[in-house]
């Protein structure tokens, strides 16, 4: 089996977990793809849609299935926003118009840095 396949295990069962405690997790462990350069380049327009929303501080996570037609990766929207939800729900709501083939799998994380 690829390294992609068991990282994709790991990662679909930390994100059913992750979603069911609403995002508070510890510790995150993410699938990774590799040698894979349309996953790259997916990565990185996404990642520049984001980051080019005010508030939205940090894409992680990222990881394309193509075989399932989904992409996973994880949003940090600055607690100083005041619609923290709102901002996120509409920074995916334009990636899933980008990508309308794939299943969007995003979630909201806590800036936790500070």
């Amino acid at each position: 089996m690829r390294p992609d396949g068991r990282n994709a295990r790991v990662d679909d069962s930390h994100r059913r977990h992750g979603q069911r405690s609403e995002g508070i997790c510890g510790i995150s462990v993410y699938g990774r793809n590799t040698n894979h350069n349309e996953a790259e380049e997916i990565e990185q327009t996404i990642r520049g849609k984001l980051l080019s929303t005010p508030h939205v501080i940090q894409m992680h996570g990222f990881y394309l299935n193509e075989e399932k037609k989904q992409i996973q990766f994880d949003v940090v929207v600055d607690f100083d926003a005041s619609n923290r939800r709102q901002i996120f729900d509409d920074a995916i709501a334009g990636i899933r118009a980008m990508y309308p083939d794939y299943t969007i799998q995003a979630i909201l994380d806590p800036d936790t840095s500070d």
